[in-house]
């Protein structure tokens, strides 16, 4: 393969990374950062706060259900964030990808406690952090495979 059809493959595959990582971030942010539209006005009749409502309420439930689920739901919400970011940009060091994973999830829970329906939760922090760290040491255990 000649080096420009390498160079047109790398750039295609940044590409395709880049969009999913947009994406995600995207639709993380819409169901993080969301207020519950029917706390904020409970009798509006817009097609926007209905389907907002439905989400956020799903949401909701799921988030905050209690137990097991929510620890799992929390866990799992930024563990994919680490493999995006890596997929993307290549020579992030897996502490990095960590402190970034945390930095995340802060925010997020500093966030909530002004908006309204959302609850700011140390737990969800440590929800959070373990699923990054979790991600962040399979990073780092297949960083030492291809070195050896």
């Amino acid at each position: 393969m000649s080096s420009r059809g390498y160079d047109l493959n790398v750039k295609s595959k940044f590409k395709v990374t880049g969009f999913i990582l947009s994406l995600y971030i995207a639709i993380f942010i819409l169901a993080v950062f969301m207020p519950r539209p029917d706390l904020v006005n409970p009798h509006s009749k817009s097609l926007i706060a209905k389907t907002g409502s439905i989400v956020t309420n799903f949401a909701h439930k799921v988030l905050y259900y209690g137990g097991s689920l929510q620890w799992l739901g929390n866990f799992l919400m930024l563990a994919p964030l680490p493999f995006l970011l890596r997929l993307v940009w290549r020579n992030l060091k897996p502490e990095i990808l960590f402190l970034i994973g945390l930095l995340t999830t802060l925010t997020i829970e500093t966030a909530q406690i002004w908006i309204p329906g959302r609850v700011s939760d140390i737990r969800d922090v440590i929800a959070n952090s373990a699923g990054v760290g979790v991600s962040v040491l399979y990073i780092k255990y297949k960083d030492t495979q291809s070195k050896s």
